[in-house]
């Protein structure tokens, strides 16, 4: 299967992310430069000023408040298993898409969004503030401050890794071509095979932050969600493989995927006669 030009091929160590009212690290990510998709958007994507080089444009057949919450849940399932503190300051996040949820969740975390758009912007890696969130809001709720969220964004730990980690953000946008629970399902497969038959590389805490860096490289060959929804779906059309994404990243197949291939190698033909 071809493999697209990723942007995570080089191994380079990144800063803390900011997260939630506190901060919870990262691991380090492997970054090549900026992302690489020159493909159009997705069907039904959307050239507003609100979309970003490279991410997921708005959906136009979902209102900006389902977008806020689906995307919202996608980063709690991609960050969680980090450490403790932060799965507990994630659990503000909603667990399940916005189809799932009921209406007074829906309710409930789209407030929380608005409420951020209130807030004034962290104006140093010293203040206090969930940039993540922010930087969501303002994305879907109150575009008319994506700047300056992208500027706080990036103003975090005073490093040229705040840029390349708001670009890993752009591009786990999701996209409109699958829905917010093929991704989370795909997010959750994907996980559990990471789990079972991968070793993975030094800086990684949890299978879930892996996959969000899988998820980003897929995402990046054609700026479709269907390609990391269907590396795992059997037959599945995507333009990238998981394994090379997988070894990319640092991540070893262990003894048990080993086991699991050589068996799924066919018995050598018995010669005639034998």
């Amino acid at each position: 299967m071809p493999r697209s030009p990723a942007i995570l091929t080089v191994p380079a160590a990144l800063l803390l992310a900011a997260t939630l009212t506190g901060c919870a690290g990262l691991p380090p990510f492997l970054a090549s430069g900026e992302p690489s998709s020159t493909e159009p958007a997705a069907p039904g994507a959307s050239d507003s000023p609100t979309s970003s080089a490279g991410d997921g444009a708005n959906d136009p057949t979902t209102s900006p408040e389902q977008q806020f919450f689906d995307n919202l849940a996608l980063m709690r399932m991609q960050l969680t298993g980090f450490d403790s503190e932060g799965d507990r300051r994630l659990e503000g996040y909603p667990s399940v898409s916005w189809d799932e949820a009921t209406e007074a969740a829906r309710g409930a975390v789209v407030e929380v969004g608005e409420s951020a758009c209130r807030k004034p912007m962290p104006k140093s890696s010293e203040d206090p503030g969930d940039r993540q969130m922010l930087w969501l809001s303002a994305r879907f709720l109150c575009p008319d401050r994506l700047a300056e969220a992208e500027e706080a964004f990036e103003q975090f730990g005073g490093t040229p890794g705040s840029a390349q980690l708001l670009d890993i953000y752009r591009l786990s946008t999701l996209r409109g071509d699958r829905t917010a629970d093929d991704a989370l399902t795909a997010l959750t497969l994907c996980a559990a095979e990471v789990d079972l038959a991968w070793t993975l590389p030094e800086g990684f805490a949890a299978p879930q932050t892996f996959c969000w860096m899988v998820r980003v490289n897929a995402l990046d060959a054609r700026n479709r969600e269907a390609d990391f929804v269907e590396l795992f779906v059997e037959g599945g059309d995507s333009a990238v493989s998981f394994d090379e994404i997988a070894t990319d990243l640092g991540a070893r197949p262990n003894a048990l995927a080993e086991d699991a291939e050589d068996a799924a190698e066919p018995e050598p033909e018995a010669s005639p006669g034998s």
